[in-house]
């Protein structure tokens, strides 16, 4: 009796799990999307702080992809004449699809470079700069997957052909650690 209710769960557990992914995916990888950033390299640009003329850097631009949300990081520094600061830079990104034009999107909705300075031991926070606007003209984008409805004859036993017609459904976007998938299921009619 116990052997017959494990193949049962295992049965159930999955058939439920194998309907949670769609039918037809492709992976967008995170070091992919990494790779991106490396290309793009290094930015620097102006910063005023304190009425001191400053530049700040960022190196080392990436992203951290989990099932919460996409997360943009990078290495940064502020230098104001002979100092220069170690500072952080953290972000948020949105992933989009446009059905329209068929392009799955990675956007840089809100970064902040925090810069601070050390005096004396203590942290002392100088400004925050948002260059969302800056790295919001660099977008990720990557053509989805895109089925063209087709049929297919098949010969059946009676001498008859049954003819059915496979189409694709809408696509949609899952975030996995790691991760981005596009997906969509088939449909599949005969007639």
């Amino acid at each position: 009796m116990s052997k017959t209710f494990l193949v049962i769960t295992l049965l159930i557990l999955s058939s439920t799990s194998t309907f949670a992914v769609p039918m037809v995916t492709m992976t967008i990888r995170q070091d992919a999307i990494n790779q991106f950033w490396a290309a793009v390299g290094p930015l620097k640009g102006p910063l005023t702080v304190n009425g001191s003329n400053c530049t700040w850097t960022v190196d080392n631009p990436r992203m951290t992809i989990s099932a919460e949300g996409v997360d943009f990081f990078g290495d940064t520094g502020v230098q104001c004449g002979a100092i220069r600061y170690p500072s952080s830079l953290s972000g948020k990104a949105s992933v989009t699809y446009d059905d329209t034009q068929n392009i799955m999107s990675v956007k840089i909705t809100r970064v902040i470079l925090e810069t601070h300075m050390d005096l004396f031991g203590q942290k002392i926070h100088l400004a925050d700069l948002d260059l969302a606007s800056l790295y919001g003209k660099y977008n990720f984008k990557i053509a989805a997957p895109q089925l063209s409805p087709y049929t297919v004859s098949v010969a059946m036993p009676d001498g008859t052909n049954r003819i059915l017609t496979i189409r694709q459904k809408p696509l949609t976007l899952l975030l996995e650690d790691e991760r981005i998938l596009l997906g969509s299921d088939l449909a599949i009619n005969t007639d």
